[in-house]
């Protein structure tokens, strides 16, 4: 019976933790601000939607908005597309 208490006493110290870390994850999931590839994925879909629909001036706004926020480590445009 004694064991058991151990037992119990144990398992509670170490249930605390876990919780605590999981409230870390969901926060860190909820304030989780979109990367760069994300942005640049949707903006290539966007300006890929409004080339069909005959936008060329959105288009343009789209593209040069991708090349400015384009780095060392993100492309916004193969060098084929771009030319």
């Amino acid at each position: 019976m004694k064991n058991a208490f151990k037992l119990l006493f144990i398992l509670m110290l170490f249930s605390n933790p876990i919780s605590a870390q999981v409230d870390t994850i969901e926060n860190e999931i909820l304030n989780y601000r979109p990367s760069k590839s994300l942005i640049i994925s949707k903006g290539r879909n966007l300006l890929i939607n409004k080339l069909m629909e005959g936008d060329i001036s959105k288009v343009k706004q789209i593209k040069d908005y991708l090349k400015r926020i384009e780095g060392d480590k993100y492309l916004s445009f193969l060098p084929e597309e771009y030319d």
